[in-house]
């Protein structure tokens, strides 16, 4: 175990940003939720390595009426990386409150509206009002300048953007109500060899893997997709978008990223890369999922989707009884 300068981080500049393997653009899913996806970039952008603490990915689950929104557990960052991730409790100007934590080398994880974040260019941007979480590592009150961990990107806003995401018109009004903030705590990282690394991401798949579904999610998910359906083809492009994000892409891009954790975790062990396998297979059809769910909102009709979601619960099973078989429980 070694210290890690984190400085680094903090100096780094959008414009020499490269995003890591995880996020190149040829996988079906490129980004999976803002979460997940800046930590990700944050742990890359520390010089460690993100693939470990995707362990998560084996609990997916179906929550009814979408796919859990998985996120590395604060728990196994702390372990993985010495990373801690604590609640600010916002009492005074948030601008203030989030130049102290990035003094004292800190970042911010920040609920903030997509309409004021550039890098959502040609989606949310001076479209849509969306939350979501952004890391800040560095900003300038004084110039209104900002960058910021984004999903895949690393970013830079400045002045209406800054000042919409910092200090929104109806924050003077009585009863506004602060956004949601964390704070990553960078003062006692770590870095692990490659060797005790996998060790520790071992020890926590198996605890995530105890909490994965004891009966075939996607099965009660094929037993529900119909009445999501009427949804879409009801409300349109609107509804799609929605739902596609939570549902289909969640379970895609979480199985997508589990494919390749399992792959890192040990990529000699035929139970595990015969789960990976599987995985992508999930993975590749929840993008067809989402094409055919794409036919529903323009055709206002829903589909028969009995055989890709047959395929993908076979997919289930096969990868479940793999990874049972790699794990002792």
């Amino acid at each position: 175990m070694s210290p890690v300068d984190t400085s680094q981080i903090f100096a780094r500049l959008p414009e020499n940003f490269v995003p890591h393997v995880l996020h190149l653009s040829e996988k079906n899913f490129r980004e999976t939720n803002c979460y997940s996806d800046l930590m990700i970039e944050i742990v890359n952008g520390l010089g460690l390595n993100p693939l470990a603490c995707l362990g998560y990915t084996l609990a997916a689950d179906f929550e009814g009426d979408q796919w859990t929104f998985g996120k590395p557990a604060h728990h196994d960052l702390e372990r993985l990386y010495g990373i801690r991730i604590e609640e600010l409790s916002l009492y005074r100007s948030l601008t203030a409150q989030l130049v102290t934590q990035v003094s004292r080398g800190a970042i911010p994880l920040l609920e903030a509206d997509a309409f004021h974040l550039p890098d959502t260019a040609g989606i949310d941007y001076r479209n849509n009002h969306v939350k979501t979480t952004i890391g800040i590592t560095h900003i300038d009150a004084a110039k209104n300048v900002m960058h910021y961990f984004h999903n895949a990107t690393f970013a830079k806003l400045e002045g209406e953007d800054f000042n919409g995401v910092l200090a929104p018109l109806n924050s003077n009004n009585k009863g506004y109500l602060p956004p949601y903030c964390e704070i990553a705590k960078l003062n006692q990282v770590f870095k692990l060899s490659e060797d005790t690394l996998r060790l520790r991401a071992y020890d926590i798949a198996a605890s995530h893997l105890r909490k994965r579904p004891t009966e075939n999610p996607i099965k009660a998910y094929a037993n529900a997709i119909l009445e999501h359906q009427q949804t879409i083809a009801a409300d349109g492009n609107d509804a799609y978008h929605a739902y596609t994000f939570v549902a289909p892409r969640q379970l895609g891009a979480s199985h997508e990223l589990g494919a390749q954790f399992l792959r890192w975790l040990d990529g000699e062990n035929p139970h595990l890369l015969e789960a990976a396998n599987a995985f992508d297979g999930i993975a590749t059809l929840s993008k067809s999922l989402v094409l055919k769910l794409a036919r529903v909102a323009h055709s206002g009709r829903p589909v028969d989707l009995t055989s890709i979601l047959g395929d993908m619960s076979v997919h289930w099973e096969h990868a479940d009884q793999q990874l049972r078989a790699s794990f002792t429980l």
